[in-house]
């Protein structure tokens, strides 16, 4: 197989055809002072729906953390999903590294796409970003969802070790892998049960693409892909227990597509071509010949980019082009955090939490509740870490939607600034 070839970037393509399908859109918002940020709006709002924003924590950008909420959740609101700063497409050269300011570009943000009222759910490090949203932005959110989000965590619990690890450098060597060696420590910190036979290949392919700066917009001429089948892949092989990647069809005279990926300097042997394609038909078995070409270009058009910016230095520490503007993010984050400057919001708030997290213990959640008194529900999902939108994304998404959709619990009281349960949000 060429070395070019990712599995994590296949991925990748994958899941922007699926936030696609589940009638999303991707936008790219200039604020002119240096901030850029990127977010996947609803195709069409409706005002019937109730609007919600997801906001995503540490790790690849927001298309591989929600990829399992996506379909469901867009079919009861109008979903906004964007990525953080230096996440995913959105990116400042402003000094600011605060959670708070995180928040205030998402309400620019939000702003610009016309949403003056939502609910506001953030997994992890997107909780603390959700909480300072409905902190500073009372009027325009309506009720919170913190996932695994340990907002009342201290500095000095760092040192005292109840995140399991003994200093804020340590945490963020966790959380932003740069070897395979690490991103098996992320694995084991994120799931209760965590997978442990994954070759270092792939796990090096997925932190070279997570932490990857991203492409620049660019226009590229359309290239007509054949509505024939140029490389007789749909056609049956004479014997049926041949497997499509380990038994090829026999190699067909080269066509327009295998000139391009010739002539291009990717590949110089017909064979190690059809194999690709075939390896990302089957990845996908619905995908079209067309759209396996199509997937086949992007994954060449992102190598070729990658190889341009290590060659010009905009990439470092194996490829993270935001590697150390994440890392700051992490240190402001905790440097002198106390429990006691920790703000009361007034919405309705609810707790998701996974029994075993090993990141944010299920102490803080207990913590929160003393400081929220009544306001804010804890849910418990067993047998699950950190990771749940990964693990239990079906539980998750369960009690994301009762809560947001439902009656409030009679202990909650209703937030008198905002428009919730039930009515129109506008």
């Amino acid at each position: 197989m060429a070395k070019w070839f990712s599995i994590a970037a296949v991925r990748e393509w994958y899941l922007r055809r699926r936030f696609s399908f589940a009638g999303l859109k991707s936008t790219t918002t200039d604020f002119s002072d240096g901030t850029i940020m990127h977010c996947w709006v609803p195709r069409h709002r409706s005002d019937s729906k109730p609007n919600l924003l997801l906001i995503h924590g540490f790790g690849a950008n927001a298309m591989w953390q929600f990829t399992d909420f996506v379909g469901p959740v867009a079919r009861h609101f109008n979903l906004y999903v964007p990525d953080l700063l230096f996440f995913g497409g959105s990116t400042t050269t402003r000094p600011e590294r605060s959670d708070s300011f995180q928040a205030q570009c998402i309400a620019v943000l939000m702003e610009g796409h016309g949403v003056r009222r939502m609910h506001v759910a953030g997994l992890s490090y997107g909780g603390f970003v959700g909480y300072c949203l409905a902190a500073q932005f009372k009027e325009r959110v309506e009720r919170v969802v913190l996932c695994c989000a340990g907002v009342s965590v201290e500095e000095k619990d760092v040192k005292e070790g109840l995140m399991h690890v003994e200093s804020v450098e340590e945490l963020v060597s966790v959380l932003l892998p740069q070897t395979p060696a690490k991103a098996r420590d992320l694995l084991k910190y994120s799931f209760y049960k965590p997978i442990t036979k994954v070759p270092n290949f792939l796990l090096k392919d997925f932190v070279k693409v997570s932490a990857c700066r991203p492409s620049p917009p660019e226009i590229r001429p359309t290239i007509p892909i054949p509505t024939r089948d140029p490389l007789h892949l749909s056609k049956p092989s004479q014997d049926p227990s041949r497997h499509p990647l380990r038994d090829p069809q026999p190699i067909a005279p080269p066509t327009s597509v295998q000139f391009l990926l010739i002539s291009d300097g990717v590949s110089k042997n017909l064979k190690k071509t059809e194999l690709l394609v075939n390896l990302v038909r089957a990845s996908e078995l619905f995908l079209e010949e067309s759209e396996c070409f199509g997937a086949v270009l992007e994954l060449i058009r992102r190598e070729r980019q990658s190889r341009r910016e290590i060659r010009s230095g905009q990439r470092f520490g194996g490829g993270g082009g935001h590697g150390g503007e994440r890392e700051e993010l992490l240190h402001a984050l905790f440097k002198n955090r106390k429990f006691v400057d920790l703000p009361k919001i007034t919405q309705p708030t609810l707790c998701i939490w996974g029994e075993y997290d090993l990141i944010f213990p299920m102490e803080l959640a207990d913590r929160l509740k003393r400081h929220l008194g009544d306001n804010v529900q804890i849910v418990t999902i067993k047998n699950a870490g950190h990771a749940l939108n990964a693990e239990k994304p079906k539980e998750v998404y369960k009690h994301i939607k009762s809560f947001l959709l439902g009656p409030l619990p009679p202990t909650m009281t209703k937030n008198p600034n905002n428009a919730v349960n039930g009515d129109k949000v506008e």
